[in-house]
C-alpha cells in the first residue's frame, strides 16, 4: 500500500506555510515518516484573505520539496527566480538534442548543464526555460499546462539518430514527422490570444 502526503502551498497568518524553508521541511519530514509521494493541489480556491494572502503555485512547491527529498527530483532544486532547469536524461536526449528540437518546434529553450552532468557542457543533459516572454503576455497556470504538455510532446517524439559507428548521437536527432508543425499552430493559437501589445496594429 502506497500513501501520500499532501502539501500545502498556502499560507496560515500564524504558519509560515508559503516559504521555501518550510515546505522543504515538511517534504524532508514526510519521507522520513515513509510516504511514498508528495502531493501538491493544483487549484485551491477560498475567499481572498481567509487564509492570508501568500500563495506558492504547485511548480514552486513540488520542485522545493524535489530540491529536499531523494524520491522525486526536478534539475533545479526550487523555483526561487523564474528560471526552471530540466533533465531531458528520461527521453533518451541530450540538451543539445531537446534544444534544437524544440527550436524546430518553435519554442525557444537553451541547454544547460545539469549537476554532476555525464555530457558535460556542451551537449548537456538538461534545458533552461524562463518565464518572463510568457507572464509578460499575461499566461497563467492554464496556459503553462499546455506549455508543459507541447514541450512533452516535442521530447517525447525526438529519438537520437546513430553515428557511423553505430552510437546513439548526442548531436543529431530526428523529430517525428508533423510534431513540429502541430506545435507550432498550437503555439500561435495561443500567443493570438495574447498579443504582446493589446490594441496595437502593426
Amino acid at each position: 500500500m502506497k500513501f501520500g502526503f499532501c502539501l500545502p502551498t498556502f499560507s496560515f497568518p500564524d504558519l509560515d506555510f508559503e516559504t521555501a524553508g518550510r515546505v522543504r521541511q515538511l517534504a524532508t519530514r514526510a519521507e522520513a515518516l515513509g510516504y511514498d509521494a508528495l502531493w501538491v493541489p493544483e487549484h485551491l480556491l477560498t475567499a481572498r484573505g481567509l487564509y492570508g494572502t501568500a500563495w506558492l503555485s504547485p511548480l514552486e512547491a513540488v520542485s522545493f520539496a524535489a530540491g529536499a527529498t531523494s524520491r522525486i527530483k526536478l534539475a533545479t532544486g526550487g523555483t526561487d527566480n523564474h528560471i526552471v532547469l530540466l533533465d531531458v536524461s528520461s527521453f533518451g536526449l541530450t540538451g543539445r538534442q531537446a534544444e534544437s528540437a524544440l527550436l524546430d518546434a518553435g519554442v525557444v529553450t537553451n541547454r544547460n548543464s545539469v549537476p554532476q552532468d555525464p555530457n558535460g557542457a556542451w551537449y548537456t543533459s538538461g534545458i533552461r526555460l524562463g518565464t518572463p516572454a510568457l507572464t509578460t503576455r499575461g499566461f497563467g497556470h492554464d496556459e503553462f499546462d499546455r506549455v508543459a504538455e507541447l514541450v512533452i510532446d516535442v521530447l517525447a517524439n525526438t529519438t537520437p539518430r546513430l553515428t557511423k559507428d553505430g552510437k546513439q548521437s548526442k548531436a543529431n536527432y530526428t523529430l517525428a514527422d508533423g510534431v513540429a508543425e502541430r506545435t507550432k499552430a498550437a503555439s500561435a493559437e495561443m500567443l493570438d490570444k495574447y498579443p504582446l501589445y493589446p490594441g496595437l496594429e502593426l
